[in-house]
C-alpha cells in the first residue's frame, strides 16, 4: 500500500464528496473508520457518502487480501507514520528530541491524527487549541507586526571589525522601523532581536546565532563564540578544535509582543448537554466499538475526560484512544496525554523466528510499508546531517555522496532516495570487501571502517566509503554506511594525464579507523 504522492485535491475530492472522486482517499478511510460524523462535516454544511467510501475500501481490501477496515485502518496508519517521519526529519535538523516537547496541531484533519502521531514520535501531550482547523488563518490575524533585514559581510570571528558591525546593526534598525512606519506603532513598544548565522570556515550551512542588543566588543565575541560552540555540540554532538568559525550573515528582527487570542468558544456551557454515540475503529480493540461523542463547545474549563471518545466541533475532530486523557484548560485548549510507553514499535519486533517473522510481513502489506517507511527515515536524517556537516563543495552542494542501511553482512537494506544512484550499487560492494578484513565478529560499537579502493569501491579515488556497525544487546545487526565524493586526497594536478591510480592520490585499503 502507498499513500500519495498525489492528491485528489478539492476537486473532484474525496469519493464520499460525491463529486467525482473515483479512488480512496485518506478522509474516506476516516470516515469509515468512525472519525468522522458524515451529518455534521464542517459543521454539516457538507454530506459525506459513507456508503460509497465503504465500497471503495472494500475494493481495496481485495487487491490486498485484507477486509475494508484493515485497509482503512492502514491507510490511516500508513498516513500517520509518513507525517511522523516527515516531522522526525526537520526536528533532527534542528539538533532537537521530539520526545522533549508537547505537540500542538492545526488543520481539520490535524486532531484526527494527533494522538497515533505522538505515538510515533514518543510525544507524550498533545495540544489542541480552539479553532484549530482555522489555526493558520487565525495565526495570520493575530501575528506581531515584524520586519526583519539580513546583510552579508563575511568574517572569521577573531577578525571581527567590531565599529563596523555596530555601524551596521544601526542602520539595519532604522531600515527596519522605516518599513513599519505604517503601523504606527511607537519605536519603544518593538523588540529588536539581533542575530548571527555562523558555521565552520568551509562549511555549506549556517546556524543562527542570538545576539545581544549591545554593541559589540571583542569580550562579546568571546561569548558569540562560546554560544556558537554550545549550539553545534548540541546539534552534531562533536566540534572540530582546529576549525574557524565564520560569521556569513548578520540580522536583525523587530517585531511587537505578540497580541493575546481570546477564544471564540463562549462560556455559556450546556451542562446538560447531550452526548451522542457512534461506532469508532481503535486499533487496542481491533474492531469498531460504540463510543461516546462529546460537543467541543461544552466542554468548560477543568473538564478532566479518559478515551475512547471523538470530540466534535465545527472545524475539525479530535480522536482520542483508549489509555488516554483528555483535560480542558483555563485558555479552553484541549490537552491530551499519552501513556508512557515505547509506542514506536510494531508488534513483530516480539518474534525471535526469522522466517516467520518474514512470512508475517509478507502477508501484512501495511506493516512492511510502514517498516520500509521507518528504514528510508533512517537513511534520510544520516542524509542531512552528511550534507549539514560538510566541509566539501562537491558534498554540500553537489550532494555527491550516499547514505544506506546495510544488514550485519552488507548487504544493502535501503538508501536515501536522494542518494547517487551509481553509489548504492558499488557501497555494498566496499562494505563486504572492509569485512573481509575485518569480520563481523571483531568488531565493537564504536568502530569505523573506511576505504576508497577503486578495486573495492566505485572505480576511482576521490570516492571514501566509511561503515560503522549498529549493535543491539551486544548483537551486530546492521551498518550504516556513507559513500562521498572527496577531492582533496593529493595527486597530481591535471589528473586527465594521470598515468597510473596512484597519480590520483591517496589510495585507503580496507582499515579501521578507531
Amino acid at each position: 500500500m502507498k499513500i500519495g504522492p498525489k492528491s485528489s485535491g478539492s476537486k473532484p475530492g474525496p469519493i464520499c464528496y460525491s463529486m467525482g472522486g473515483r479512488e480512496p482517499t485518506i478522509t474516506d478511510a476516516n470516515l469509515i473508520l468512525g472519525y468522522l460524523n458524515p451529518d455534521y462535516f464542517l459543521g454539516g454544511k457538507i454530506k459525506l457518502n459513507f456508503e460509497n467510501a465503504k465500497e471503495s475500501f472494500e475494493n481495496l481490501g481485495k487487491q490486498l487480501s485484507v477486509s475494508w477496515l484493515k485497509a482503512a485502518w492502514g491507510a490511516y496508519d500508513l498516513v500517520c507514520e509518513n507525517m511522523a517521519s516527515a516531522a522526525r526529519v526537520h526536528v533532527v535538523e534542528k539538533g532537537r528530541d521530539p520526545r522533549n516537547y508537547s505537540m500542538v496541531c492545526m488543520g481539520g484533519a490535524g486532531p484526527v491524527h494527533a494522538v497515533n502521531v505522538a505515538k510515533k514520535l514518543g510525544i507524550s501531550e498533545i495540544i489542541i487549541p480552539p479553532g484549530s482547523g482555522a489555526a493558520s488563518a487565525i495565526g495570520m490575524l493575530v501575528s506581531p507586526v515584524s520586519f526583519t533585514v539580513t546583510r552579508s559581510k563575511p568574517y572569521i570571528l577573531n577578525n571581527v571589525d567590531c565599529n563596523e558591525i555596530n555601524d551596521l546593526f544601526h542602520k539595519m534598525e532604522q531600515e527596519c522601523f522605516k518599513n513599519v512606519a505604517y503601523s504606527k506603532i511607537h519605536k519603544k513598544n518593538f523588540i529588536i532581536e539581533r542575530f548571527a548565522e555562523m558555521r565552520l570556515l568551509g562549511q555549506m550551512h549556517e546556524i543562527s546565532i542570538s545576539l545581544s542588543n549591545k554593541d559589540l566588543n571583542k569580550s562579546s565575541l568571546k561569548d558569540i563564540e562560546k554560544s556558537f560552540k554550545n549550539e553545534y555540540s548540541r546539534i552534531y554532538n562533536h566540534i572540530y578544535d582546529d576549525a574557524k568559525i565564520q560569521i556569513l550573515n548578520w540580522k536583525v528582527t523587530i517585531k511587537t509582543v505578540t497580541p493575546f487570542y481570546k477564544s471564540h468558544i463562549k462560556d455559556n456551557y450546556d451542562k446538560n448537554n447531550q452526548i451522542t454515540s457512534r461506532q469508532v475503529y481503535f486499533e487496542d480493540y481491533g474492531k469498531l466499538i460504540k463510543t461516546k461523542v462529546y460537543n467541543r463547545y461544552d466542554l468548560s474549563p477543568g473538564t478532566n475526560l479518559e478515551g475512547p471518545l471523538v470530540v466534535e466541533e465545527l472545524e475539525s475532530t479530535t480522536i482520542l484512544p483508549p489509555g488516554c486523557k483528555l483535560s480542558i484548560d483555563k485558555y479552553k485548549n484541549i490537552i491530551i496525554n499519552l501513556k508512557k510507553s515505547n509506542n514506536t514499535k510494531l508488534d513483530y519486533h516480539q518474534s525471535k523466528n526469522f522466517k516467520d517473522l518474514e512470512k508475517k510481513f509478507q502477508s501484512d502489506p501495511i506493516a512492511l510499508e510502514i517498516m520500509w517507511s521507518r528504514l528510508i527515515n533512517i537513511t534520510e536524517e544520516c542524509w542531512e546531517t552528511v550534507i549539514r556537516t560538510a566541509f566539501s563543495i562537491i558534498i554540500g552542494e553537489c550532494q555527491d555522496f550516499a547514505c544506506e542501511l546495510l544488514d550485519s553482512n552488507g548487504n544493502q537494506l535501503v538508501h536515501s532516495p536522494r542518494a547517487m544512484p551509481v553509489f548504492n550499487i558499488c557501497l555494498p560492494n566496499a562494505v563486504k570487501s572492509m569485512l573481509k578484513r575485518y569480520p563481523p565478529d571483531s568488531l565493537e560499537p564504536g568502530d569505523v571502517l573506511i576505504t576508497n579502493d577503486p578495486w573495492l569501491c566505485s572505480g576511482h579515488l576521490y570516492d571514501i566509503a566509511f561503515a560503522t556497525p549498529v549493535f543491539k544487546n551486544k548483537k551486530l545487526v546492521a551498518f550504516v554506511g556513507i559513500v562521498g565524493h572527496v577531492s582533496d586526497i593529493g595527486g597530481i594536478r591535471n589528473e586527465l594525464s594521470a598515468k597510473e591510480i596512484y597519480d590520483e592520490g591517496l589510495q585507503i585499503p580496507p582499515l579501521k579507523l578507531f
